[in-house]
């Protein structure tokens, strides 16, 4: 039996994701762990322009350029997500 975490973080501005555990790809938990993680990138870059659509990236960055511009979070299509 194989245990295996899958871990996301925001740290330093970015996304971090990374596998923990034993990731012995000879067992089923191994191979679908590894499988997940060949599919990260394009999860992400989906998921960041999904909250780029909506706006409402929360980081202080992205407040402080919807301050800058006038904008406050809403619903409505303004890309602020770095």
């Amino acid at each position: 039996m194989a245990e295996l975490t899958i871990t996301i973080k925001d740290e330093n501005g970015a996304i971090g994701v990374a596998l923990g555990g034993d990731t012995n790809v000879e067992t089923t938990a191994g191979f679908v762990a590894h499988a997940l993680m060949r599919l990260v990138p394009e999860v992400v870059v989906g998921a960041a322009r999904a909250a780029a659509k909506r706006g409402n990236c929360p980081c202080p960055k992205c407040s402080a350029k919807r301050e800058a511009a006038g904008q406050a979070q809403s619903n409505e299509p303004k890309p602020t997500l770095h």
